[in-house]
């Protein structure tokens, strides 16, 4: 080759190298900080075993992915996003990201804001955002408490969390759906820290990081409860998991985990999959009754063959059909 010579660069090829520089640098961006109080955000996990080694082994977490990273980027940013929407429309946002810490229970945070209210004071603040199928189906904080998603058990621990620690009533949760509904894609879900529910739950919260500072404080570890729909997001599940029997049993849950994920995909396409297949229909049903190549039709055209289909017969099989998904 001549010293002259140079590869052949091709757009698919500056296209490819684009992409691998964006995800060269998200995951330049990911980083194990360490961690040695309680954290709010993470206050509603249900495993006691998770927040212990969060605090005392935190070095040894696996770290997450490109792909949550550009999650979190995304989160990031569209909560810039809403703050600005709210202050846009004469809200009074203040104290975004102040730091609030509790010595007795160890406890530290940063609320995303407060939205300073006549009559009611500070009302705490914090911004999600869920799939369309969850947004559709959440509509109070205490359809969070027990969710089958197990991160969404952290959102009602979370903002009461802020509210305990900012000593205020009231809070809501600002969720804004990704992906297509019907209607406006944000609502706000309203949260009463005097809520009897609510207020047992956080009692039991604040019993459990007591318990959490004692086993940091003694070097000891509560004993494992194997819960798969909770150790698949595990990032320490690595050092957790004591047999390869429960690893094989974490492996099948994260296959349900995907499958779920598709189930989910599938409800959200299916009613714009049931409007093209109609409208399809009604086209082809069209074209029987034309009979031509070319029809023109308003500022479309229409272009059609006549095709001809053999007769041929489908070799004996059984096999399952998915015949109806719906929500227990």
């Amino acid at each position: 080759m001549q010293a002259n010579e140079q590869k052949e660069i091709t757009i698919e090829k500056v296209a490819e190298d684009i992409l691998s520089l964006v995800i060269q640098s998200k995951a330049k961006k990911i980083k194990i900080h360490p961690q040695h109080v309680n954290r709010a955000h993470q206050a509603g996990h249900p495993c006691e075993r998770y927040l212990v080694l969060s605090r005392t082994n935190w070095d040894k977490r696996q770290p997450h992915n490109v792909t949550l990273q550009e999650r979190f980027d995304d989160g990031s940013a569209l909560e810039k996003k809403e703050i600005q929407d709210l202050i846009d429309a004469g809200i009074q946002v203040v104290q975004q990201q102040r730091d609030f810490y509790d010595k007795e229970l160890q406890l530290s945070g940063h609320i995303d804001g407060m939205i300073d209210w006549p009559g009611l004071g500070k009302i705490g603040l914090e911004i999600k955002t869920i799939s369309s199928i969850h947004f559709t189906q959440i509509n109070s904080v205490k359809d969070f408490l027990n969710h089958s998603f197990v991160p969404f058990r952290n959102y009602p621990a979370q903002i009461l969390a802020y509210l305990y620690l900012m000593g205020q009533r009231y809070g809501l949760i600002l969720l804004k759906a990704f992906g297509n509904v019907s209607g406006f894609p944000k609502k706000f879900l309203t949260v009463d820290s005097y809520d009897q529910e609510l207020k047992e739950y956080f009692d039991q919260v604040r019993e459990k990081l007591k318990r959490v500072n004692e086993h940091v404080e003694k070097g000891t570890l509560p004993y494992i409860e194997v819960d798969y729909s909770v150790c698949r997001f595990c990032n320490f599940k690595h050092i957790c998991f004591p047999t390869k029997k429960e690893e094989r049993a974490l492996e099948l849950a994260q296959e349900e985990e995907e499958v779920l994920e598709a189930i989910q995909t599938y409800l959200e396409k299916k009613e714009a999959a049931s409007e093209y297949e109609a409208a399809r229909k009604k086209i082809s049903k069209f074209l029987q009754k034309k009979q031509t190549e070319i029809i023109f039709i308003g500022d479309f055209v229409i272009e059609s063959k006549k095709v001809s289909v053999k007769e041929y017969t489908v070799p004996a099989k059984e096999y399952w059909r998915m015949s109806k998904i719906k929500k227990v």
